[in-house]
């Protein structure tokens, strides 16, 4: 994509009895944070307060913020539009930025947030069998009033279950730990309420072994292929700055082994559950053909670590499934790339996108390492009325695996490892 863009952006704020439109040359800075790993959708504004809005909004629990965002591309298409509405939680004075007026700081977050953590959802289930995601999606929807976007229910069952004093989101924690997805047969969820669709605050809960076995979940603009310091200015998908996270040592303790120790009531004995590497891969796709680590990192002695205790179950299943399915998610922020772009409103968390990485090394034409898919964690949308773009986006990426590497990393056991052929000789990348 070769054309220059253009974008909008406007910031409401209603106070209940009254409302205000920010004009832009109010406004220093607007963020939208999304994150898969996050429950909610959060929002901040850093303006020039020329209304005197904190004077005249107490915060009492029912002010809101409504932020709308655009983007088009010059090739005849129209205008993407987005728009959410966030509760404000919080305002801050300040004047560093402006010493002849106020400035404030504007921090929402969204509806699923209040719902989410509130106490006066109870209800008992003792009554009846359920399964585990059947339990957990009554609470979401009937007593939370979440809509449900995309949903994956588990195999496991569970007997008696009572809330109690744990919030909706407390309990969906404990619930969606002890379970495996009934699409991928992987523990590991996910929950998350992502900007795919205007104003929709409806939730994901899914694996993320859902999310990293798609091939290219197109996020546009143009075919989802990015690149790395394009010779085009005008390309959209062009990354202007990264940063690269790699696996580190102290990090691999916690993934290449351990075990789980828990008492049983009913057969009065202690269960012991050894937990390893090579067993964990079986439950998570890697981006590439290779693993992270080697194969000394397995044949460290797992007895050595800290062992995972848990005294609330007796079921050998559900004690790996507690372990593995916070092992996928820790595997998978060992190695996150942070990447700056200019800004479009049709990307969104949640989907995954294919990097053509250029080679520090002149004489190569890419890094067979780091070229191919990576999964969109986390976007955090920034607008600037004077910044050059306006509307930069900032994304944290999964990269789990290698393309090619050291021969010494263990083969990854599932793989997603789709990629666009390089082509022509020189260093650098094609526009």
């Amino acid at each position: 994509m070769s054309t220059k863009s253009q974008h909008k952006f406007s910031v409401i704020i209603d106070g209940g009895n009254q409302s205000v439109t920010m004009d832009n040359n109010d406004l220093f800075q607007v963020r939208i944070f999304e994150d898969i790993y996050s429950y909610s959708k959060t929002a901040q504004v850093l303006c020039r307060d020329s209304r005197a809005l904190h004077e005249m909004l107490p915060i009492i629990g029912n002010e809101k913020l409504t932020v709308s965002y655009s983007s088009l591309l010059d090739s005849g298409q129209s205008y993407i539009d987005k728009e959410f509405v966030f509760n404000i939680m919080k305002v801050n004075v300040q004047n560093t930025q402006d010493r002849n007026r106020h400035v404030i700081e504007i921090i929402g977050i969204d509806e699923n947030y209040k719902k989410l953590h509130s106490y006066r959802f109870t209800r008992s289930f003792s009554d009846a069998c359920f399964t585990y995601g059947d339990i957990a999606k009554h609470i979401i929807e009937q007593m939370a009033e979440i809509k449900i976007k995309e949903f994956e229910n588990c195999p496991e069952l569970l007997k008696y279950f009572h809330t109690g004093l744990k919030t909706p989101a407390e309990c969906l924690k404990w619930l969606f730990g002890r379970c495996t997805s009934e699409v991928t047969m992987s523990p590991g969820y996910v929950m998350y309420s992502d900007t795919k669709d205007s104003g929709d605050d409806s939730m994901r809960f899914i694996s993320l072994e859902t999310l990293l076995q798609k091939g290219v979940d197109v996020v546009p603009p143009s075919d989802g292929v990015y690149t790395v310091r394009s010779h085009n200015e005008y390309n959209i998908n062009d990354i202007k700055g990264y940063e690269i996270n790699r696996p580190d040592k102290q990090n691999m303790r916690h993934l290449i082994g351990a075990y789980t120790l828990c008492w049983d009531i009913n057969r009065k004995k202690y269960i012991k559950v050894d937990l390893t590497y090579n067993e964990a891969l079986d439950k998570v796709t890697c981006l590439g053909s290779k693993t992270l680590f080697n194969t000394d990192a397995v044949d460290t002695f797992i007895d050595e670590y800290k062992p995972h205790i848990n005294i609330n179950e007796n079921n050998e299943e559900i004690l790996k499934n507690l372990y593995y399915g916070d092992w996928i998610l820790r595997y998978c922020m060992q190695q996150t790339v942070k990447v700056t772009l200019e800004g479009h409103a049709s990307r969104f968390a949640g989907g995954m996108i294919e990097i053509k990485w250029p080679s520090a090394d002149d004489d190569i034409q890419a890094d067979h390492n780091m070229i191919g898919l990576y999964l969109i964690k986390s976007i955090t949308h920034q607008f600037m009325p004077s910044g050059k773009p306006t509307y930069q986006q900032k994304m944290v990426l999964i990269k789990n695996g290698y393309h090619e590497s050291d021969p010494n990393l263990i083969g990854a056991h599932k793989i997603n490892n789709k990629f666009t052929q390089v082509s022509g000789g020189g260093g650098g990348l094609p526009q």
